[in-house]
C-alpha cells in the first residue's frame, strides 16, 4: 500500500511552474520576442507530460488481465 502524499510533495512542479510563469525573474526575459514565452511554454509542457506519464501509470497499475473489458461487452 502506497503511503499517501501531501499537497507539496504530490504538486511541487506545478507549483513551481506557475511561479515561474508570474514571477518576473525568467532563464530567457519575457522582453526577447518569441523565445522569452516560449521558455514558460516549455515548462509547462514538462509538467503536462510529466501528470500524463503518472496518469498513464496509476492507469496501468489498475489493469489485470482477468478484469479486463474488451469492446463491446456489456459489463454489469
Amino acid at each position: 500500500m502506497e503511503k499517501k502524499k501531501s499537497f507539496f510533495q504530490e504538486y511541487w512542479l506545478l507549483i513551481v511552474v506557475i511561479l515561474y510563469i508570474l514571477l518576473p525573474v525568467d532563464l530567457i526575459p519575457d522582453r526577447v520576442p518569441l523565445l522569452g514565452t516560449l521558455d514558460d511554454a516549455g515548462l509547462l509542457l514538462v509538467h503536462i507530460l510529466t501528470e500524463y506519464g503518472r496518469w498513464r501509470g496509476r492507469s496501468e497499475g489498475m489493469k489485470t488481465s482477468s478484469s479486463e473489458v474488451r469492446e463491446g461487452e456489456i459489463v454489469e
